[in-house]
């Protein structure tokens, strides 16, 4: 089953994406799941060209860097 952020991110509901990304209950862990394809949230954001959507994810990840370092299935990152 498909996350509701990359759901969100993947429909173009860039608003959407940008209220779950900075509410208080959007836990790490829950940003970094991935699709079937293990990609994240932040490799959608990049190929649908979100670019506010893209720096909020990184200022979200510059602690732990998790987003940033997950490979999809091809081995490829999201940035």
């Amino acid at each position: 089953m498909e996350p509701a952020l990359i759901k969100a991110v993947k429909k173009g509901e860039k608003d959407v994406a940008m209220t779950m990304v900075s509410s208080r209950y959007m836990s790490y862990e829950l940003l970094c799941t991935t699709d079937g394809n293990d990609r994240n949230v932040l490799h959608h954001a990049v190929d649908a060209q979100i670019p506010d959507l893209v720096r909020r994810l990184i200022f979200v990840d510059s602690d732990q860097g998790r987003l940033r370092a997950q490979k999809d299935n091809k081995n490829k990152l999201p940035i």
